[in-house]
């Protein structure tokens, strides 16, 4: 057990939305959990090996092995539980707060300035699993972003290991529309992501516009029955922030065309998790400021058309596969 004069956070947390603010939080006030996990097959051992004062767990309504999870802390001193659900975008900073609160009422005498750990925050994914996707690339689109996604997909094979998630700004009557397009123009099942699916290769996921679809370990959609925060729906900085932080050096974007500058503010975090940032050339874009912006962040590794950009991708993955159209 950690002294009891500087005592070590641990946190379990299956929403990234929630792991980024509470780190912040805890960052500002001065101190910074030993250990952030992630649940995945890994998590029983790196519990039993942590060296942790205060466990902090906060789940989704989505996270399905409640009962097992709680079963690993029973001998724990003291655990911490919170329910991560019903909070708007807005409210995330508040309920990092509240969660520090808790803590800090839970180690008597000392204040939050003084929960000071010298041990570098650890942030530990899953292991892959037989079935479970294994890399991730977000389309982000707006104008022009259909024509441009479609000539991208043809490209490429459907048998690379990759799930396609695909944010396209749209109006939710039409989502439908561009689910039938891409289904009879692509070698890929399309559909929309709904609340219990799980990411797959070979397929592309196309972002609901309806209402916020959040990204869990292990693959999962879940729906938060909260419509998107900010101007766009879907909002693509969103996506790409909740897939390159679970996914990491094995997620990618790749932005647009597109009216507006969705997805630039995350391209930089993004890049901090090790994800590739693309972006389709400004000269073949119907509407350059997406691309444009993602570019002007000085993240981007790639621009090209959208059939180069097909052609990069199958070389970054060593396919054999010949290219179509």
């Amino acid at each position: 057990m950690a002294t009891a004069s500087v005592p070590t956070i641990g946190i379990v947390c299956d929403s990234p939305r929630h792991i980024t603010a509470i780190r912040a939080v805890m960052e500002s006030a001065g101190c910074g959990p030993a250990f952030i996990l992630v649940p995945g097959p890994e998590l029983e051992a790196l519990v039993a090996q942590a060296d942790v004062d205060v466990w902090f767990l906060s789940l989704s309504p989505a996270f399905e092995q409640f009962d097992e999870l709680a079963a690993l802390f029973d001998n724990s001193t003291t655990v911490i539980l919170d329910e991560n659900s019903g909070r708007g975008s807005n409210d995330l900073t508040r309920w990092a707060m509240k969660c520090l609160g808790k803590i800090e009422g839970l180690v008597v005498g000392l204040s939050v300035k003084r929960l000071q750990v010298k041990a570098k925050p650890v942030v530990v994914q899953p292991k892959s699993l037989p079935g479970l996707v294994k890399n991730v690339w977000v389309l982000g689109a707006s104008t022009g972003g259909p024509e441009a996604v479609i000539e991208f997909l043809q490209a490429i094979p459907a048998d690379l290991p990759i799930a396609f998630v695909y944010s396209q700004h749209n109006d939710p009557r039409f989502v439908k529309v561009l689910v039938d397009a891409l289904n009879r123009n692509t070698a890929f099942e399309v559909r929309q992501l709904e609340h219990g699916d799980s990411l797959k290769h070979g397929q592309v996921g196309v972002v609901p516009a309806d209402g916020e679809m959040l990204f869990l370990t292990m693959g999962r959609c879940s729906r938060s029955g909260r419509p998107w925060a900010g101007v766009f729906s879907p909002a693509i900085n969103q996506v790409v922030d909740e897939l390159s932080l679970l996914y990491k050096e094995k997620a990618g974007v790749i932005i647009f065309s597109g009216m507006g500058d969705d997805g630039a503010s995350a391209c930089s975090r993004a890049k901090a998790n090790g994800t590739r940032i693309w972006a389709q050339a400004p000269e073949s874009s119907l509407s350059s400021s997406m691309p444009d912006a993602a570019i002007a962040t000085g993240e981007v590794d790639v621009v090209a058309s959208p059939l180069q950009l097909a052609q990069r991708l199958i070389a970054e993955y060593g396919a054999a596969n010949v290219l179509r159209g």
